[in-house]
């Protein structure tokens, strides 16, 4: 009842804020309504269904503008970068490269698509503008902002990962086991219509579920297959990335083939090097 109740005065608020006053307060209201909505993921995940997080990796700071990107095992993976937006003061400000269609899901489709989220087609000639406006959005509105992307494209299949290794193949690149080749036009469209704007970070997650139990939403909603998960942080300036196209591409596939040696060595140990339980700490919002 009360995801339904912050859903409603999104939706039902939304035109009136943009007719009032401006599209950037429209976003600041339904972040704001969002970090309510979302931090009932969290608990759920934590709390309710008993999920242990643990992470490792590179400590990143509060409050900051970042392109995240994260492998892709289960349809419940954002829930998990959840919880480290919860820990961090940016639930609010979550928004995603998301499948067109799922703006028609009731609840959280509509929401994040209210909230500026990128809706893609998966054609560039039809996702180009959509994107570039979202880049201006985030250049002209200077707020706290978490771009959430799976560079993969689809979820680890053995299917997709047929696709992947001749795709690699094709390119001279060894056969991943892991994780998936990625997709790296968005990502590098992304890092070079970014630079200048809030966002100056990329944070790159890779998520392990122990013994490979793949959670599903109703996993979460009922704290069935409950089992620990592991989440491995590494942060990336942009001044740390290169500058043109075919660097990005490479530094991106570099990266994947570097997360892929780095499951496979976590599921034989059980978890990543160095892992630690953070607080459940939820911080506010600041806008």
């Amino acid at each position: 009842m009360y995801c339904i109740f912050i859903l409603v005065l999104l939706v039902v608020g939304w035109p009136f804020i943009w007719l009032i006053k401006s599209q950037k307060h429209v976003t600041k209201y339904a972040n704001i309504l969002a970090h309510f909505y979302w931090e009932v993921f969290p608990w759920m995940l934590e709390k309710w269904a008993g999920y242990d997080i643990y992470f490792s990796g590179d400590e990143i700071p509060n409050y900051e503008s970042a392109l995240v990107i994260s492998n892709h095992r289960s349809f419940c993976d954002w829930s998990f970068v959840f919880c480290l937006a919860f820990r961090k003061g940016m639930l609010g400000c979550c928004n995603f490269f998301a499948k067109d269609s799922i703006k028609y899901v009731p609840g959280f489709g509509w929401g994040i698509w209210l909230k500026g989220s990128v809706m893609l087609k998966r054609k560039w000639a039809d996702d180009e503008e959509n994107i570039k406006q979202t880049f201006q959005k985030i250049h002209d509105y200077k707020l706290p902002f978490w771009l959430i992307s799976h560079p993969e494209g689809h979820r680890l299949t053995k299917k997709y990962l047929e696709e992947s290794t001749t795709w690699g193949t094709k390119h001279d690149l060894p056969p991943l086991k892991q994780v998936l080749y990625p997709r790296t036009k968005g990502f590098v469209e992304s890092v070079r219509g970014l630079r200048g704007s809030p966002i100056n970070a990329v944070y790159d997650l890779t998520i392990m579920y122990e013994d490979n139990k793949l959670p599903s939403l109703y996993d979460l909603a009922c704290g069935a297959n409950r089992q620990k998960v592991h989440i491995h942080v590494r942060r990336f300036t942009f001044d740390q990335l290169p500058q043109d196209r075919k660097g990005l591409a490479d530094w991106l596939i570099k990266l994947y083939q570097e997360k892929d040696e780095l499951l496979e060595k976590a599921f034989k140990e059980k978890g990543f090097p160095g892992e630690r339980k953070l607080p459940y700490v939820k911080l506010p919002l600041k806008q």
